[in-house]
């Protein structure tokens, strides 16, 4: 995975990922704003504060997902069990922070963390934490195991890559010879008949062949328009060599 191409679409998804989190975990919050009244006199002011203190705890548990996928996803990028377990402990010990840091609604109105109210130990803040947590360490893992499934077959497509420019530079190694050798014979043939003007033309068209070979085989894929140039030399060789007894016909697309 390269990362100045895929960070920033890493970063975009976990943020979706952990507002969904913050949804799920918020339901509640959603089904108490929704029970309330508003047409009763006593509950507008709560239902304002209510509201509020909702979209605090959305954008709060957020917050909270965010930072735990992200030292996950940063920090997975390995197989090493004793690496695996200093993540866990490090978004164990995050979630107990935020855990404490969690504002709160106290009578109604005012605005408090979990560690200025009386109960230290809140059951359903717990299990929203918990949820949290989990939920962030699984996506974690999952994003984990895509990452090494991407990086394995990069890999092998590297190692294709690689397979097949070694089987094109033996396939080269060991058809020049016989090309040179054929087309050796082919120019004696012209020297003997004394066709000189045919030879030089021959040992030109030969020349720029086999540079271009050389060349391909040690730079990779050539340009389509140096490919179709290089193929009609070929081609005039084999007709030269023939006789005109072999025939190409080429029928590439202007587009192309």
């Amino acid at each position: 995975m390269a990362i100045s191409g895929k960070q920033p679409r890493v970063v975009i998804s976990n943020l979706l990922v952990a507002i969904a989190i913050s949804l799920v975990v918020n339901f509640s919050n959603f089904i108490y704003l929704l029970s309330l009244n508003p047409d009763a006199v006593p509950h507008r002011m709560t239902m304002v504060s209510a509201g509020w203190f909702m979209a605090i705890q959305v954008a709060y548990f957020t917050l909270m997902a965010f930072v735990l996928i992200s030292i996950c996803t940063n920090n997975w990028k390995n197989r090493n069990s004793k690496r695996f377990l200093i993540v866990i402990l490090i978004c164990i010990a995050v979630s107990v922070a935020f855990y404490f840091f969690t504002p709160k609604l106290r009578r109604g109105t005012e605005l408090i963390f979990q560690f200025n109210s009386r109960r230290w130990l809140d059951p359903m803040l717990l299990l929203k934490c918990s949820l949290t947590l989990i939920v962030a360490v699984l996506y974690g893992k999952i994003f984990d195991l895509v990452y090494q499934k991407q990086h394995i077959e990069l890999e092998n497509e590297v190692l294709k890559n690689e397979n097949l420019q070694a089987t094109y530079n033996t396939l080269v190694n060991q058809i020049n010879p016989h090309f040179l050798f054929n087309s050796l014979n082919s120019l004696s043939m012209l020297v003997r008949e004394k066709h000189n003007d045919k030879a030089l033309d021959y040992i030109d068209q030969l020349s720029d062949t086999s540079r271009f070979i050389f060349h391909t085989g040690h730079n990779g894929l050539p340009p389509l328009e140096e490919a179709l140039s290089c193929l009609n030399t070929f081609t005039y060789l084999f007709e030269l060599r023939y006789e005109g007894k072999q025939l190409f016909n080429m029928d590439v697309g202007p587009r192309t």
